[in-house]
This record gives structure tokens, C-alpha cells and sequence, in this order.
């Protein structure tokens, strides 16, 4: 099955972009059909040998990874009423509670999303720093380090890394700094070699269907993370291939457009649709990352002007589909009540993302707010507030172990962490570095 190249055959039609200062309209405008071959016409194996830096096991360690990245935060935040105040703290004190623990590396990945670095285990000890220290692995030759996707640990199936580089994504954006060190193993690593590992590990050619991730949906943690300190035409050896970002960000944004067809249609002719794992849906927590990962790697000149109108056209549905994605979750609670548990959860998912990606996507200006658009995200607000509200009268915000399964209990603290970090997005408590 050639799945990664089908993706890059599959783009067929055009963006909507629409100039979102104004209220969202009924009609669209078009832009010229987008290009889904990378940006210089060859494939990832044969990119033309004048890269300014190429970099492979021999010399990795000469790539320096101290960019300048500056803090942007949201120009006009919203102000938190106290009933939001109030369910941000809930939310963000069940993750300190609950998902800061060392044998659970994925929840205390998305506690450190929701802390910040500087976060403290219950011992007071470090949270990164013991999260390098108890489950980072030496690689290529002990010189560099890499997080396992998971490990046996005491009989028991610990997982780390589930997508392609969480770590170093989630370790990136909040701000670690590149030189800080650790023990691995009895030898000093910085975090510098975690994306030095991650970059030689990262390979794609989408023509043979070869790739190092499992899926397209396996992708964006890695090109947010790489575009966080990679320079522009820097290019890199992995398994016998020549690679560049650059490529790899038209092949996000290739995916980013077809999956998001069905939905443009619909919302071309303003109708509603049917949410059926189909599209973007297929993708983890509705295709939000794939999104993000896009638009920062084009804020850190990884983009082109192919994909600007896409990125642009994701604000544009974003706010569209979140008034049909919340009426569908109401729907299935009526109709499902034996569900409710899950419902909401799946609720608190969406409406965490929603205001996590559209902050993300303004302060790297790829839209301008209107006032309906302003009045969607208050009402975002809200609606976390009630699914909150309703989660802590089951009992499950102040202890996610009494969730119905072990997976929900993870999910809860998982998307209360990105909750918590919109939440503080949209209202200027934090920015992102770019």
C-alpha cells in the first residue's frame, strides 16, 4: 500500500481563505491551486548538493542549535471571568496532581505542556530532568540520546513516546533550553543531542513508501519539534536519503489539504457534516496537531506561499466546524447517555484544542480575529467551564483513576493539560516561541 505517496497524489482542488477581520461570511474566495510536489521538484533522495550544511553521524555534533527564538503572546487576550479562572485551576490541579509521575512518562509529558519546565515531581525533584534521567536511551553509538516509544519496566508496558518525537515537541516548546545536561547512562548528554538524534533519525521518501514514522498521522510532533532549531536549508543523511524540512513541510501541508476537502466542500456550500472518522478525523485529537505543527513550521520559514493560504484556510475552518463538532457531542449525549463518561472527555478534547490551536494560529498571524470569532472563543470558555463542571460532579477531575478505563483516566489528564494551555493562550497568561 503506497501510503504516503498517495497522499502526496491526492490534493486536487483549492484552498478558501477569506479575510478574517470581518464576521465569518457565506461566501468564499479561491486561491490558485496549491502545488503538492516539494519546493525544489525532487524527491527527498535527490535534493541538489548545494544545501549551505549538510549534516551526518560524523559531524552532527557541529550543528548548533542555539536560534534565537522570541516570546509572542496574544495581542488582544481575553479577559478569564471567574467562573473560567476557576476551571482552569481545577483542570490544571488535577494535572499537577495526577500527571506528574515518573513511571508515566506520556502524562508527564503533557503535565510539562500544561506547567511549564520548571515543574516538580511530588519529591521535589525535577520533572524533566528525572524524565531524562529514568527514560532516555544513549543512541548512534552512545553518542547522542533518543526516548524509547515505550519499555518494559517491573513487568509493566511503560509508554513514552507513542508519536514520533512527543519529547522533544512538548521539551522544545516549553522552552528547555538546548545546553541544559543530563545523565544518561553515566555520561553527560545536553538536550541538544536529543534533537540531534532526532533529526538522523527522520527520513521520508514518499515514492518508495519508505518513512521513519508509522503513519502520516505519526508526523507533526516531529516537524514542530526539528523547525524549532533547525535553520532553513540545512539538509541531513538519514538511512542512505538526503533530507530538508522544507520537504517535509510540503508534505504536511499536502496532508493538511486533503484531508480538510470534504469539509471546505461543506463549508462552501454552508451545509453541515457528518463526523465519521473520515478526513482530518482520522488524525489524533481531530487533526489539531497536524495544524499546529504546520503553522509554526511555517512561521519558522519553513513554508512557502503554498502554504500560507493553507494554513490561513484552517482558521477559517476551525471556527467553522466548532459549533457542528459541539452539536454532534450533544447530540450523542442525548442519545447515549451509558456514555457519558467518554462523551464529555471527548468534549473536553475538542473544546481544549479548538482554543489552543485558533491562539496558536493568531499569534503567529495567520488571521485577525473578528468579533464573532472573538465571541466563539468566550464561548469555547464556557463550554469547557460546563464539561469541566460535569466531569468534577462524577468524581473523575479530582481523581482520574476513578474513570471508567484506564485509557480515559489518561485522556483526562492528557487533554486537561491542553485545555489548560489554550485557556492560558487566549488569554495572554503565556505565549509560544517562534
Amino acid at each position: 500500500m503506497l501510503l504516503w505517496l498517495s497522499v502526496m497524489l491526492s490534493c486536487d482542488e483549492t484552498p478558501i481563505t477569506e479575510k478574517t477581520q470581518a464576521s465569518t461570511p457565506k461566501t468564499i474566495t479561491t486561491q490558485p491551486k496549491p502545488k503538492t510536489e516539494t519546493n525544489s521538484k525532487t524527491t527527498p533522495s535527490t535534493l541538489p548538493k548545494t544545501s549551505p550544511r549538510s549534516y551526518n553521524e560524523t559531524n552532527i555534533h557541529e550543528l548548533d542549535v542555539h536560534v534565537s527564538l522570541q516570546e509572542k503572546k496574544i495581542s488582544d487576550p481575553i479577559s478569564l471571568s471567574p467562573v473560567h479562572e476557576a476551571t482552569r485551576n481545577a483542570l490544571k490541579g488535577m494535572v499537577q496532581q495526577h500527571g506528574l509521575l515518573i513511571d508515566n512518562p506520556w502524562a508527564l509529558l503533557h503535565a510539562l505542556l500544561a506547567l511549564g519546565p520548571n515543574a516538580k515531581l511530588p519529591d521535589g525533584s525535577s520533572a524533566v530532568e528525572t524524565l531524562f534521567t529514568e527514560h532516555a536511551e544513549q543512541s548512534f553509538q552512545n553518542r547522542l540520546i533518543q526516548f524509547p516509544k515505550s519499555k518494559k519496566q517491573n513487568g509493566k508496558n511503560i509508554l513514552i513516546e507513542p508519536h514520533t518525537d512527543l519529547a522533544l515537541k512538548v521539551l522544545s516548546e516549553i522552552g528547555v533550553s538546548p545546553s541544559q545536561t543530563y545523565s544518561i547512562q553515566g555520561k553527560s548528554y545536553s538536550f541538544a543531542d536529543l534533537f540531534r538524534s532526532s533529526l538522523l533519525e527522520t527520513h521520508l521518501d514518499p515514492k518508495k513508501n519508505i518513512s521513519s514514522f508509522s503513519s502520516p498521522n505519526d508526523t507533526p510532533w516531529s516537524i514542530q519539534g526539528l523547525s524549532t532549531y533547525l535553520r532553513p536549508g540545512t539538509t541531513w543523511e538519514s538511512k542512505g536519503m538526503v533530507m530538508n524540512l522544507e520537504n517535509l513541510t510540503s508534505f504536511l501541508m499536502a496532508v493538511v489539504y486533503q484531508e480538510t476537502r470534504f469539509m471546505a466542500q461543506a463549508y462552501q456550500n454552508q451545509q453541515k457534516f457528518e463526523k465519521k472518522k473520515q478526513g482530518i478525523f482520522k488524525y489524533t485529537c481531530g487533526g489539531m496537531h497536524l495544524i499546529q505543527a504546520l503553522a509554526y513550521a511555517h512561521a519558522r520559514g519553513f513554508g512557502n506561499d503554498k502554504s500560507k493560504p493553507i494554513i490561513e484556510e484552517q482558521a477559517v475552518l476551525l471556527y467553522y466546524r466548532f459549533p457542528i463538532e459541539l452539536a454532534i457531542y450533544d447530540q450523542l449525549l442525548q442519545a447515549h447517555p451509558q456514555y457519558k463518561q467518554q462523551l464529555l472527555v471527548q468534549r473536553l478534547k475538542f473544546v481544549g484544542h479548538f482554543l489552543e490551536t485558533t491562539a496558536k494560529l493568531e499569534i503567529m498571524g495567520f488571521y485577525r480575529p473578528s468579533e464573532s470569532m472573538r465571541t466563539m472563543q468566550k464561548g469555547a470558555l464556557d463550554q469547557l467551564s460546563l464539561t469541566t463542571e460535569a466531569l468534577r460532579k462524577d468524581g473523575v477531575i479530582q481523581d482520574p483513576s476513578k474513570a471508567s478505563t484506564d485509557q480515559l483516566a489518561l485522556d483526562l489528564i492528557g487533554d486537561g493539560a491542553h485545555a489548560v494551555y489554550g485557556v492560558e493562550l487566549i488569554s495572554g497568561l503565556r505565549g509560544i516561541r517562534f
